[in-house]
C-alpha cells in the first residue's frame, strides 16, 4: 500500500507558506471531492489525538482526509515520534501538511526524527526584484522605486537582527506588503510613482520592531503605547507584524492569540487595530482565546 503524503514546509517566507496551504488544500479537494480538510494547531496539547481522529474517520462519505498541522516547529521529540508512527500506518488517501514558521536547524526534531516518506520543502526570502515582478502593472520608474524600498527594508531588518548578508532572514514580511499593493492597484492599468509613493510609508521596520519586542517581552503597557501611535484600520501592515510576532514570541498563550488574530485578520471585516488591541488585553490577562464566536459575529454585523 502506498504511504500517506506528508509534507514538511518551513522557511523565511511566511507568505509562501500560506499560499502553499491554499494550493495544497485546493489540489486535495479537486482529487477527493468528498474529502475532509482539518486544521490542527500544535499549540493544543491534544493535537495528536485530533490528527488521529481526523485520519481515522474514513468512511464512504469521507474517503480521504487532509490535515494541516500549524506551528509544527513547537513539537517536542516525543510528539514527532508519535506522528511518525501514526503516519506510517496510513494509506495513500491521507495527507498531512506540517507548517513550521521558523527555519529549522538540524537539531530540530522535525528534521532529525521525521519519517522516511516525508517530503521537505524549504522557502527562502525572495529577492526584491522577484517581489517587484509580481506587481505587473508598475511603470519602469515605479518598479525601480519599489525595488529600492524593498531592498532598504531588508537591509534595515538585517541591521536590527545583526545578520550578515549571507545569513537567511528568519521571517520576511515584504511579500505581504507586495500582496497588499497588488490588491490596491488591481483596478489600474498602469501604476506610476505618484500612485505608489503614498503607500510606501505604511509598513516600516522602524515601527514594527519596537512593537514586536514589547509583545515578546510581555511589556503590555509599552506595547499598547506603541500600537496606539502606529496602528490603523489598514490590514496590510498587520500581516508583516504577524510574521515578526511568530518569529519572536515564545509564550504559548500569546502564540495561540496570534494564531486566532491572524485567522480573523484574513476572514472578518473588523478593523485590524481593534482586533490587535483586544489581543494585547487578552495576552496581558493570560488568556489564550481572543474572542468568542458569538461576539465576533456581533462585531462583524455591526460593521456591515
Amino acid at each position: 500500500m502506498a504511504k500517506a503524503t506528508v509534507t514538511l514546509a518551513y522557511g523565511a517566507d511566511t507568505y509562501a507558506l500560506v499560499q502553499l496551504k491554499k494550493t495544497w488544500q485546493a489540489k486535495f479537494q479537486e482529487k477527493y471531492q468528498d474529502g475532509a480538510v482539518e486544521s490542527v494547531s500544535a499549540l493544543n496539547s491534544e493535537w495528536l489525538s485530533q490528527v488521529a481522529g481526523a485520519v481515522g474517520s474514513f468512511s464512504l462519505l469521507t474517503p480521504a482526509v487532509a490535515v494541516v498541522l500549524d506551528d509544527a516547529e513547537t513539537l517536542a521529540s516525543k510528539g514527532v515520534e508519535d506522528l511518525v508512527a501514526l503516519t506510517s500506518k496510513l494509506g495513500d488517501d491521507a495527507h498531512i501538511l506540517l507548517l513550521a514558521r521558523r527555519e529549522l536547524d538540524e537539531r530540530s526534531p522535525l528534521r532529525s526524527k521525521r519519517g522516511s516518506a516525508w517530503v521537505e520543502k524549504v522557502f527562502h526570502a525572495p529577492s526584491a526584484r522577484t517581489l517587484v515582478a509580481r506587481v505587473s502593472n508598475l511603470d519602469e520608474p515605479a518598479a525601480r522605486r519599489l525595488e529600492q524600498y524593498l531592498r532598504d527594508l531588508e537591509v534595515q531588518e538585517r541591521l536590527e537582527l545583526r545578520l550578515r548578508t549571507e545569513q537567511v532572514l528568519p521571517v520576511d514580511n515584504r511579500p505581504w506588503f507586495v500582496a497588499g499593493l497588488i490588491q490596491q492597484f488591481s483596478d489600474l492599468t498602469r501604476v506610476g510613482v505618484y500612485d505608489l509613493e503614498p503607500l510606501l510609508g505604511e509598513t516600516t521596520t522602524q515601527s514594527l520592531f519596537p512593537l514586536v519586542r514589547a509583545v515578546a517581552a510581555g511589556n503590555w503597557k509599552e506595547a499598547r503605547r506603541i500600537h496606539a501611535a502606529w496602528g490603523g484600520e489598514e490590514v496590510a501592515p498587520y500581516f508583516g507584524l504577524v510574521a515578526l510576532l511568530w518569529r519572536d514570541v515564545t509564550r504559548a498563550h500569546v502564540r495561540a492569540l496570534i494564531a486566532e488574530f491572524e485567522l480573523h485578520l484574513r476572514n472578518v471585516p473588523v478593523p485590524a487595530c481593534d482586533l490587535f488591541t483586544l489581543m494585547l488585553c487578552k495576552a496581558e490577562a493570560g488568556e489564550s482565546r481572543l474572542i468568542d464566536r458569538s461576539v465576533l459575529l456581533q462585531l462583524t454585523a455591526s460593521r456591515t
